[in-house]
């Protein structure tokens, strides 16, 4: 894996939809939530244009995708050139960074795509950052631009 520095933009209202998953997950159950990020790689750039928000166990510090065919479903059915270009998760109340459950599973996506990335929403103290890791399994954090 090498490091890229992408600027991640990030639609309104993917933000909004991400923000209300999050939400959601909280107050109905003090969980955590997962998803998919579907969007374009750009030269320099990644740009977040929807959500795909697939079957999903979680709790207060655990969120797992029970059933991926949402976004095999989204990949097969695709009328436009969105991608898979990461995944997001929130940290309710914790805030924002790649715990040791989560720095695993971005390694498996970078093993697939190094390009790809981990969103974290922690909705509560209104907080949100982009991660990638290094060629030493080390997190960094990637520039946000809300478009």
């Amino acid at each position: 894996m090498s490091e890229f520095n992408d600027l991640i933009k990030i639609e309104a209202n993917v933000l909004k939809k991400i923000n209300n998953h999050a939400l959601k997950g909280y107050n109905e159950n003090k969980s955590e939530v997962i998803g998919y990020l579907i969007g374009i790689f750009k030269e320099n750039s990644i740009e977040i244009k929807d959500i795909i928000i697939p079957d999903q166990i979680a709790s207060s510090y655990h969120a797992e995708i029970t059933d991926e065919r949402a976004l095999i479903n989204y990949i097969e059915n695709n009328k436009s050139n969105y991608v898979h270009v990461g995944w997001y998760h929130s940290h309710p109340n914790i805030g924002c960074f790649l715990s040791n459950i989560d720095i695993p599973t971005q390694k498996y996506w970078q093993h697939i795509n190094n390009r790809m990335i981990a969103l974290v929403i922690d909705p509560i103290n209104n907080e949100l950052k982009v991660f990638r890791l290094n060629n030493k399994d080390q997190t960094y954090e990637l520039p946000i631009k809300k478009i």
